[in-house]
């Protein structure tokens, strides 16, 4: 099965040899076809894993062959995660589209793959309901962040900003979005646990000192409300949140879902 038993002035040798390369072509084949037909069902993981098994044996490991389909197996699997993160992108998912990259990246190291990696990771949302994110907080009342809330129309909410104020205080977060984004988005709603909530309860998006929005009045009623408002090239947004509560046992509560500040998708441009 070797040439270690076998002289070269055996009479035999050279019937050894055509043997031993015989052998070496078969496997190669067998390798490559089962590489193949790992790629023909786009397992890609796979035929990688085959292929570098393979190529650490001490056997193959120089086999230009085995390496060329191993450089091709990368490049091919590379492109076919790179499309679904160019997918994901068009359909707005920005979470979809890093991930997708990142694997391309890993795959095949190349500079267009991690220029890609580093373009779509601007798309990711910049959460505001996160308290690492928050800038600064200021002023009375209560803020809080919370996981899950039940809307008063039985919905849960997830990723929960939650603010309580009243007439004469109020509470302010701030944020620095650096001219990153391009829009914020979420929902606006009363939770069940305060559905007969007599005062309004509400919020004011300032850009850089400027007002850019108001939110709808939250009160007794009231049920949930997307929202959205630009802040295009915003280095610092604050969001004040107010109330017409006459004190702070009679103070209206806002409650925000998914509260994110993110630029503007490609298929949104």
């Amino acid at each position: 099965e070797t040439l270690e038993q076998v002289a070269q002035t055996d009479k035999n040798y050279d019937d050894a040899v055509k043997k031993v390369e015989e052998a070496y072509d078969g496997y190669m084949n067998a390798v490559v076809k089962l590489a193949d037909e790992y790629i023909a069902k786009e397992d890609y993981s796979a035929a990688i894993e085959l292929l570098n098994t393979v190529t650490e044996n001490d056997f193959t490991k120089n086999s230009e062959e085995l390496s060329a389909k191993l450089a091709e197996v990368n490049q091919s699997s590379a492109q076919k995660y790179a499309e679904k993160a160019k997918a994901c992108l068009l359909e707005g998912d920005a979470e979809g589209a890093v991930g997708n990259m990142e694997v391309a990246s890993n795959i095949l190291p190349s500079d267009e793959n991690k220029a890609k990696l580093e373009e779509y990771r601007l798309y990711l949302p910049f959460a505001l309901y996160e308290k690492n994110n928050m800038l600064t907080t200021s002023g009375q009342g209560y803020l809080y962040v919370d996981d899950v809330e039940i809307s008063n129309n039985n919905i849960e909410y997830k990723n929960i900003l939650h603010s309580s104020s009243g007439e004469g205080y109020y509470r302010v977060v701030t944020y620095n979005l650096a001219g990153k984004y391009d829009v914020v988005t979420g929902t606006i709603f009363l939770s069940s646990e305060e559905k007969n909530q007599p005062y309004d309860g509400y919020f004011e998006a300032y850009g850089d000192g400027k007002l850019l929005y108001t939110s709808p009045k939250v009160s007794a009623g009231f049920l949930p409300q997307a929202i959205k408002f630009n802040v295009t090239g915003i280095q610092t947004l604050e969001l004040k949140f107010l109330s017409n509560g006459s004190s702070w046992t009679e103070s209206g509560d806002c409650y925000l879902s998914n509260l994110i500040a993110q630029k503007a998708m490609p298929s949104q441009q």
